[in-house]
């Protein structure tokens, strides 16, 4: 899906229900080169101008191509959701799970490119946003060298202990705080602004953590549902006759063989 993101509008009618979870998202580079790689496990949101696709794109994962940009900036904002089409967010839990990071690799070696707008939102089934991440950006984000297909940032919730080195897109950190799915979760939107493409091909990826998205996310009347619990078996009457018949049975035969 392509489009301004003065064009997204997205309507939350809140019914009685909590506040949404509204939390920053940190940017750091990536600690060590070759770390995070673009793979089956970490597929593709976007991928940058000149290419047919990511270069690991399980099952048909849909991908936002680059919708133009420009330098000097010029805000290009992408739009990608995973759970309108069915089995799109059992394919999320598979390959991703409800805990990931998103991965930045830039592949331009003459001017760096700008990161803005970027936003993480999760809807539950009734279409209310339940919680969400935001970056605003801009930021420069020139390329670190990782080698094409491997990050050169992470996009997290934040540094965990003993936190990050260093500040703005030079910092480092080894130990990433991910973004979290929240129970109920149906559907997951990603909006970001990239720009000032100019050489090679550029991927915003998801990397998998693992964890599994709760269950019942979905209805049960939800075709295919995506991760709902087998429904407990609950034995007919005529089984429970047999049953019953069987044990009556066992008892008087030890009653029989205990009898003096």
């Amino acid at each position: 899906m392509r489009t301004s993101l003065g064009a997204v509008v997205v309507a939350v009618v809140l019914l009685g229900a909590s506040p949404v979870r509204a939390a920053p998202i940190s940017i750091f580079t990536v600690a060590g080169a070759n770390t995070y790689e673009n793979t089956e496990n970490n597929p593709c949101v976007f991928f940058g101008p000149g290419q047919s696709g990511c270069n690991k794109n399980p099952d048909g994962w849909s991908t936002v191509g680059d919708t133009g940009g420009g330098d000097p900036f010029n805000p290009n904002p992408l739009v990608n959701t995973y759970g309108d089409a069915p089995g799109e967010l059992a394919l999320f839990r598979d390959n991703v799970g409800a805990n990931f990071l998103l991965g930045l690799d830039i592949n331009d070696t003459s001017t760096a490119q700008i990161l803005s707008d970027t936003t993480i939102n999760f809807f539950n089934f009734a279409g209310v946003n339940i919680g969400s991440y935001t970056f605003a950006g801009p930021l420069a984000v020139p390329n670190s060298n990782n080698g094409e297909g491997f990050a050169d940032y992470v996009l997290s919730a934040g540094c965990g202990p003993p936190g990050a080195v260093g500040s703005g897109n030079t910092a480092t950190c080894t130990n990433y705080t991910p973004f979290s799915a929240p129970s109920g979760t149906r559907s997951i939107t990603f909006t970001f602004g990239i720009t000032g493409f100019n050489d090679g091909p550029d991927r915003l990826f998801l990397i998998g953590l693992g964890g599994s998205f709760p269950p019942d996310d979905d209805p049960p009347d939800d075709d295919p549902p995506d991760d709902d619990p087998p429904p407990t078996p609950v034995p007919e009457p005529a089984s429970m006759l047999l049953l019953g018949t069987g044990l009556l049975a066992v008892a008087r035969a030890a009653r029989r063989r205990n009898a003096p």
